[in-house]
């Protein structure tokens, strides 16, 4: 028995051993791959582009005006095609938009005046002027453009040479074996999968897990992003991900490769049937290889989650802690346990709601996140005086495909809810008078009119001016002109009720918009008023009056109109000698009765 067990020890650390070593060699061999690949693509750009100068050169002051000139062309791009091995079409476009070319076909190359459909909606798309700034990459082809002078050296146009990817592909073999051409891929700038393998489904799950899209286009940009641009292994739950950054001009290419156990496992195949067979029991020991390479997957799994989880732990002003599918506390932070002043040996396998108070609760969240398999929103955390604003954020984690655990971390945005109400301070009160603005004052019109069709009790409103402001302004100054402002807020807000709403309009202009008031009620009001202003004492013994204009809202009536009567109303009390107020009615003869 202990011979079978010793048997299966080092059969079982053999295969591990392997596993391991191939795996490197894999990664190696993928590194050394690209890397050569990249030496290549570099040789065909750099090959391309002098031949394109050496083009643009020879075109200088080539004028394609007459049949001379365009054999002339076609002689040139002939001898040009001759040089090199790398063949392709080749198009001339001037600086008035006129396109001259040959384009490459299955029997030969055939004289074109348009540029193809693909090319010219990008050139369209960006513009000529911007035709050097144009991204010449795409499904099937890649491309070089250089500028032409004429014989002036000025701009004449552009040289647009075009090969097919499949050609370029030709003469960049990738070397390596046949599992890492099989299994690895390139994305280009632009998204477009220039090397690879239909059968990659896996590949591009991956990929589009990492960078949170399923649009190719936008897979190789976030890829770089998220290794910096330097050669990374990331690990999936489909297995280590190899990202290796190719640089070809201003361009970075992405080399991807996913290493997973089904893909080293075929590689190996054949030297663990010869390990089972030398061991002498071939079912026994591979149902145990089989059982310990499991585990030691699943620990690896659970060994990057843990790690993930440990780095955020000691992330600053963060709430972190793990439940059980029940609610139960498995792990705290410590920035949780100090917030609080709490033990871990205190809150260990109870459940987290009966220890801090949620609102929401926290059980109705966790069935939510159960069903949804997350939940994010605010919520706030209190323990005895202490009390949080947190945004919260659940996750699930499920195990054989069954809840296991919940993830909860949260971010104090306490700063964030006192900023924004500072602002919100400060976008509707008046900074001089501490009374509210007219932005105020518009959005309690709107709610105001809604309630007043609602419940059929319309609203009546005050514009109050001050008489003769201006000079007050100009005989005593400005500073003491904002102190007669500020006194005559606070004496209009002795008198106003507390369901009233008071505002500065503007200047020395106020308002006043009384919920539930008849016009007589306001008139009484505005009496008031006029007799507390006339009789107070001001700064500097400076005695002063106002002119009321009143209003009232009538269904049909928008906030806008309302304010318009008022306005002419107010028009009135000033015509009529000041110090006095005038009511907006319908009928011209009952209309605008004065009161001083």
């Amino acid at each position: 028995m202990l011979w079978i067990l010793l048997i299966v020890f080092i059969a079982s650390a053999a295969i591990d051993l392997q596993y391991r070593y191939t795996s490197r060699q894999v990664e190696q061999e993928f590194r050394h791959s690209f890397d050569a690949y990249q030496l290549q693509m570099i040789e065909i750009y750099n090959q391309s582009l002098q031949r394109n100068y050496l083009i643009a050169h020879l075109m200088h002051g080539l004028q394609l005006e007459n049949k001379l000139q365009l054999l002339k062309f076609k002689a040139l791009f002939s001898q040009m095609q001759r040089i090199q091995k790398l063949t392709g079409s080749f198009y001339y476009l001037d600086s008035d938009g006129e396109v001259v070319g040959w384009k490459e076909s299955s029997s030969g190359y055939v004289l074109v005046n348009e540029l193809p459909q693909l090319l010219q909606q990008k050139l369209d798309k960006a513009g000529f002027k911007n035709l050097s700034k144009l991204e010449f990459f795409g499904p099937g082809f890649i491309g070089i453009q250089t500028q032409v002078l004429n014989h002036q050296d000025k701009f004449a146009g552009w040289l647009l040479n075009t090969y097919s990817a499949r050609q370029v592909g030709q003469l960049t073999p990738l070397t390596g074996s046949q599992l890492t051409r099989t299994h690895s891929a390139v994305l280009a700038p632009s998204g477009y999968l220039y090397k690879g393998h239909n059968h990659l489904v896996n590949l591009h799950h991956v990929l589009a897990t990492l960078t949170k899209t399923v649009d190719v286009r936008l897979q190789a940009k976030r890829l770089n992003e998220l290794t910096n641009k330097q050669y990374a292994r990331i690990i999936t739950a489909q297995g280590v991900l190899l990202v290796n950054p190719m640089y070809v001009a201003d361009d970075t290419f992405s080399a991807v490769m996913l290493i997973n156990r089904k893909m080293i496992f075929g590689v190996i195949h054949n030297w663990i049937v010869a390990v089972a067979l030398g061991a002498g029991a071939l079912l026994v020991l591979g149902l145990l290889v089989i059982s310990l390479l499991g585990v030691q997957y699943k620990r690896r799994q659970q060994l990057a989650l843990s790690s993930a989880l440990l780095e955020a732990a000691f992330a600053r002003k963060i709430f972190l802690a793990i439940l059980d599918s029940k609610g139960r506390v498995k792990r705290v932070n410590g920035f949780f346990l100090e917030t609080f002043g709490l033990r871990f040996s205190d809150m260990q396998y109870k459940p987290l709601d009966q220890i801090i108070d949620f609102d929401p609760a926290l059980p109705k969240l966790l069935d939510m996140a159960a069903k949804r398999g997350h939940w994010r929103g605010e919520m706030k955390l209190g323990l005895m005086a202490k009390l949080v604003y947190v945004q919260f954020d659940i996750s699930l984690v499920k195990q054989d495909n069954l809840p296991a655990l919940f993830v909860c971390s949260g971010i104090d945005n306490q700063a964030q809810r006192e900023m924004t109400k500072l602002l919100t301070a400060q976008a509707t009160m008046d900074s001089l008078t501490g009374l509210y603005n007219r932005t105020f004052l518009n959005d309690q019109m709107e709610r105001e009119i809604k309630r007043s069709e609602r419940n059929e009790s319309p609203p009546s409103l005050l514009l109050i001016d001050i008489d003769y402001f201006k000079q007050i302004n100009d005989q005593y100054g400005h500073l003491v002109g904002d102190q007669v402002l500020v006194e005559f807020a606070q004496l209009l807000l002795t008198r106003v009720r507390a369901s009233d709403i008071l505002v500065r309009w503007g200047g020395e202009e106020f308002v006043i918009l009384a919920p539930d008031t008849l016009l007589k009620d306001a008139c009484q009001l505005a009496d008031q008023l006029l007799v507390s202003i006339s009789e107070h004492t001001f700064t500097q013994q400076i005695h002063c009056s106002c002119s009321i204009g009143i209003a009232q809202w009538n269904s049909g009536l928008s906030a806008q109109q309302v304010f318009q009567q008022a306005d002419e109303a107010l028009y009135e009390a000033k015509a009529s000698g000041r110090n006095a107020y005038w009511v907006w009615e319908k009928s011209e003869d009952d209309k605008n009765t004065p009161t001083s």
